[in-house]
């Protein structure tokens, strides 16, 4: 099946979704969304921005409309991403090209496994972007050129993504801790001693400090907090306890700490 990679409102590509190489790195993608939203996480403790751009992608299905030849399945942005363990959710920045049933704005939630890529941009450099670089890595250098004009973004050699600064994709292994994780995790540590540590008090889902830092795969803070005698078994509503979201995002060495 020939599917839409919806980039912007005018700018469609059509790839095959059987094609084994554009396949990998949409899995590439998930196995280090993590990685997406650890930065997102942290942004937002941040209280000057230090990003330019967070979206992730996702593979939409339905109606196109009844016209001959056209994809129903469309890979389009989202924007102002949350994920809770189970579901992605955000607004669509995209206007389908084909689809019924989406407009941009819409509010949407779709599990991990609709994920198709992550791209986020920090002081002019873009992390992430796997189906970005398998599109460009079949252009021309004018062609990626014009390309990277259009997103106002200079994407690099097309055979590399970056996952984190200085570490690419095929060095996952090397990627350490948060930066703010590993530099504020003797400040959590005092304040925690000076204050409760328990469920935040405007948490709808009942989370715990600890559910937030273990999705984000935060080992020095979470390891704060687990010393101060936060209970990694404890379930928040909907039933997600910090050992079980830490493990949704591949957080295993974290997942072991609390194991224990």
């Amino acid at each position: 099946m020939r599917v839409a990679e919806n980039e912007e409102s005018e700018f469609i590509r059509y790839v095959d979704s059987a094609d084994p190489a554009l396949m990998a790195v949409q899995e590439l993608a998930r196995a280090t969304f993590g990685f997406f939203w650890r930065e997102v996480f942290w942004e937002r403790q941040r209280i000057v921005p230090g990003l330019d751009l967070a979206a992730a992608k996702i593979a939409f299905h339905g109606s196109d409309g009844g016209q001959h030849g056209s994809p129903q399945i469309e890979h389009m942005w989202v924007g102002d991403v949350n994920f809770d363990g189970q579901l992605i959710s955000g607004v669509l920045l995209n206007a389908p090209a084909h689809l019924r049933g989406y407009q941009q704005g819409d509010a949407i939630a779709v599990p991990l496994e609709a994920l198709s890529d992550w791209l986020y941009v920090q002081l002019g450099e873009a992390f992430g972007g796997f189906s970005v670089q398998h599109v460009r890595s079949a252009m021309s250098e004018r062609e990626r050129t014009e390309y990277d004009q259009g997103w106002g973004i200079a994407f690099g050699d097309p055979a590399k993504v970056q996952i984190v600064p200085g570490v690419f994709a095929e060095s996952i292994t090397s990627i350490g801790e948060h930066p703010m994780s590993a530099n504020f995790a003797s400040k959590f540590a005092d304040q925690i001693k000076a204050g409760p540590h328990g469920a935040l008090p405007d948490d709808l889902k009942g989370w715990s400090h600890l559910h937030h830092y273990a999705l984000a795969g935060s080992f020095d803070v979470a390891a704060a907090f687990l010393s101060a005698g936060a209970d990694p078994n404890l379930p928040g509503r909907d039933g997600m306890t910090p050992i079980m979201l830490a493990r949704s995002l591949g957080w295993e060495r974290l997942a072991a700490l609390m194991s224990v």
